[in-house]
């Protein structure tokens, strides 16, 4: 039990909430993996993500981003068709607050 302690102090140091947010976003991670257009391994994202255009979005191995990260490949504006295309190379890791928006293309290399 002092194991156990020990370690749900270690991922619990920052607030009451970080277990439970941690683990919400693994899951919402997860489940956000079928909408992309490719998606590599180890990809981690927040549950308070806003993504639009998924099928749009190409993105490496080893992606993270911190909170409130907003990917959006505008399609339709009003009327307006676009061919967008954002692509995120591997290694890539995001801070809080990061948008990523593109009617065109956008590319973040390795």
């Amino acid at each position: 039990m002092k194991n156990f302690q020990t370690l749900f102090n270690k991922i619990n140091k920052s607030s009451p909430g970080h277990l439970f947010n941690f683990v919400y976003s693994k899951l919402y991670s997860h489940i956000q993996r079928k909408n992309f257009k490719n998606l590599g391994h180890s990809f981690f994202i927040s549950h308070d993500s806003k993504i639009k255009g998924q099928k749009f979005i190409s993105i490496g191995n080893k992606f993270s981003a911190g909170e409130m990260l907003w990917i959006e490949a505008i399609d339709d504006y009003f009327g307006q068709k676009f061919s967008p295309k954002i692509e995120i190379g591997n290694n890539v890791s995001c801070s809080q607050n990061v948008h990523i928006a593109a009617n065109a293309s956008v590319f973040i290399e390795d």
